[in-house]
């Protein structure tokens, strides 16, 4: 059974980096923040409708838009969160997103 399961974290693992070495494009158009705690207070300011309370974190730049199309590299991903840390193709700072905006 031990062996299974290392076996199993090994190919996520690998999986994972894999993912990590690729280019993905954004499916749709998306928000992004660029910490994880930042992105949790988006989500919850969405959740509850508050546009105006977005709009302010994009003001003091907290939070960005990346376009359908872009073209990313993904940095880390939370499959259990269902978020992912991509880096914009040219640039040097990463931001988080939902995974389901990556293809």
């Amino acid at each position: 059974m031990e062996k299974v399961l290392t076996s199993a974290l090994v190919a996520l693992l690998m999986t994972a980096t894999a993912l990590a070495l690729s280019l993905h494009r954004i499916k749709e158009d998306v928000l992004a923040a660029y910490s994880k705690e930042d992105f949790s207070e988006m989500m919850s300011m969405l959740a509850i409708h508050d546009t105006h309370a977005v709009k302010e974190m994009v003001d003091r730049g907290k939070v960005v838009g990346l376009r359908k199309g872009s073209e990313v590299y993904l940095e880390s991903i939370d499959l259990i969160a269902r978020i992912a840390q991509v880096r914009p193709k040219g640039s040097t700072t990463a931001v988080w997103i939902q995974s389901d905006f990556v293809d």
